[in-house]
């Protein structure tokens, strides 16, 4: 960690970039709890390269890892401000197919591969749906090993109500990060955001144990990890989720 400790004056706070902090809670996970020396990461749906991005943090403290993004202009933006990562122009496929249609709304953070979940955002907002791409779509895992390479450490995923059908696609055997952050409230037309209890049950079910929540996101920490580094972790009661008993969307990932 010397090389985190240099670089990081120790009396001036860590800037977040992240919506609600996010980025804050991955560094304290993987840099100060597990010690892990230049954490990797896998960035599904990144978006921008710095704004609202779960990774950014990470990037200027000397990490790498690969972003994943289908939106073109998305693609653009990350090309450019982020040169030490890989950049892959593509969505995640959930079912081996090779292509998917991306619909893009007049609010890009909404951009997704769900014809539903975007007519749904454009009845609860001032929305609309601006066009409709065809694009390149893999599994995740597959875009780990031809991209990555290795094993991520932190794995963050935006997909806009699909983030689910990601994790029931994941190689948890061969690529399992010692940290995941995911949206985790389901919201409604009362605007009140409510566990999504499917994630938690899930998570639980392959090992992990939530670490914090931050309304829209939850932060999960790799039970074996945080053993093997930290101590014994916390117990949770949540009813543990299958994930062969979830309905997968046909397409997952956006920006």
């Amino acid at each position: 960690m010397g090389w985190l400790r240099r670089s990081v004056n120790a009396n001036k706070p860590l800037r977040s970039y992240a919506q609600a902090g996010e980025d804050i809670l991955a560094h304290t996970v993987l840099c100060k709890h597990l010690r892990i020396d230049r954490p990797s990461y896998v960035d599904v749906g990144a978006h921008d390269p710095v704004r609202l991005s779960n990774t950014y943090l990470l990037y200027t403290l000397g990490c790498r890892g690969l972003l994943i993004e289908p939106d073109p202009d998305g693609v653009k933006k990350l090309s450019r401000k982020r040169r030490g990562d890989t950049v892959l122009a593509a969505g995640i496929s959930v079912d081996g197919s090779r292509s998917a249609e991306f619909y893009r709304l007049s609010q890009p953070t909404l951009n997704t591969f769900s014809l539903q979940v975007a007519e749904d955002a454009c009845k609860q907002g001032p929305y609309r749906i601006v066009e409709c791409l065809d694009v390149p779509t893999l599994p995740i895992d597959v875009a780990i090993q031809n991209h990555l390479r290795h094993r991520p450490n932190f794995v963050s995923i935006d997909a806009e109500g699909l983030d689910l059908a990601i994790l029931n696609t994941y190689d948890f055997d061969r690529h399992a990060p010692e940290l995941i952050c995911i949206e985790s409230a389901e919201f409604s037309e009362d605007n009140l955001g409510r566990p999504r209890q499917d994630i938690f049950g899930l998570m639980e079910s392959i090992g992990y144990f939530l670490y914090a929540s931050t309304y829209v996101n939850g932060l999960f920490i790799s039970r074996k990890a945080w053993r093997d580094r930290v101590g014994e972790p916390p117990r949770q009661t949540l009813a543990p989720a299958t994930r062969s008993s979830t309905t997968q969307p046909r397409q997952a990932e956006a920006a």
